[in-house]
C-alpha cells in the first residue's frame, strides 16, 4: 500500500473486500481450467477499465519482470518441462501481478487504518495493525539501503546484511511515524461508498458464475 495512491474510482472500495476479492479471485484462477482462466482474466482486465493508469502501472511492472520470465523459460526447457504448462504458470503469475497492482495502486495507509479502526478494540488485532503499518513503512527503507549497499559490495549475503543494519537504525523512526499516522486516522470516519462497494461484488459474483461453469 502506499500513501500516494491512484485517485479512482477503485480508492473508495472498502480496503477488506479489495483484499477479500483478490484472495477469492487468486484461490478460483486456480481451480478452474485454462480457458476459463482466460475469462476470468479477460473480465478483470474489463472490470478495471474505470481506471486505466492501472494497466500502466501494471505493464511496467512485467517490463521489470522480463529477465524473470525468460529465465524461466530457460530453465523450463533444460528440464523438459512442457512449453504449454510454463505458459499456464506465466499467465497465472501475471494475473495475480495485475490483482496486486489493482490492490497496491488503489489502496493507501490511511484508507486502511480507517477501514481497521474497529479491530483496535482488541489488543492482538490492534498489535497485528501496527505491525502490518510498520512494515509497509519499513519495505522502503530497506529498499534504499539495499540499493546504497549493492553498490559498495558484492556478494549478496553482505549486502542484505549492511542493508538490514542500516534499515535497523530506522526502526525508532517508523514506529513514531506508524503511531502518529495510527493517532491521525483515529478520529477521521471512512463513508462507505455504496456503488463502489456493490461494483466490486458484482465482479465476484460474476467470478462465482464463471466458477460453477465448469460443474
Amino acid at each position: 500500500m502506499k500513501d500516494l495512491q491512484i485517485n479512482s474510482f477503485f480508492s473508495k472500495q472498502s480496503t477488506f473486500l479489495k483484499l477479500l476479492f483478490i484472495l477469492f479471485g487468486i484461490t478460483i484462477s486456480f481451480l478452474i481450467n485454462f480457458q476459463l482462466f482466460l475469462i476470468i482474466f479477460f473480465l478483470t482486465l474489463l472490470y478495471l477499465i474505470i481506471t486505466p493508469k492501472i494497466y500502466l502501472i501494471w505493464l511496467k511492472t512485467l517490463l521489470k519482470l522480463v529477465p524473470f520470465f525468460i529465465s524461466y523459460f530457460i530453465f523450463g526447457i533444460i528440464f523438459r518441462i512442457p512449453f504449454d504448462l510454463q505458459s499456464i504458470v506465466v499467465m497465472r503469475i501475471i494475473f495475480i501481478l495485475l490483482l496486486s497492482v489493482y490492490l497496491v495502486s488503489t489502496s493507501s495507509v490511511e484508507t486502511f487504518l480507517i477501514d481497521s479502526t474497529k479491530l483496535s478494540r482488541s489488543k492482538f488485532l490492534n498489535d497485528l495493525r501496527f505491525f502490518l503499518v510498520a512494515t509497509i513503512y519499513f519495505i522502503p527503507v530497506f529498499i534504499d539501503q539495499f540499493k546504497i549497499a549493492s553498490f559498495k559490495k558484492t556478494k549478496i549475503i553482505y549486502i542484505i546484511s549492511a542493508s538490514l543494519n542500516q534499515s535497523i537504525k530506522e526502526i525508532k523512526a517508523i514506529e513514531i511515524r506508524t503511531l502518529e499516522k495510527i493517532k491521525n486516522t483515529e478520529i477521521k470516519q471512512h463513508k462507505f461508498d455504496i456503488f463502489p462497494n456493490l461494483y466490486l461484488i458484482y465482479i465476484c459474483c460474476i467470478y462465482i458464475s464463471v466458477f460453477f461453469i465448469k460443474f
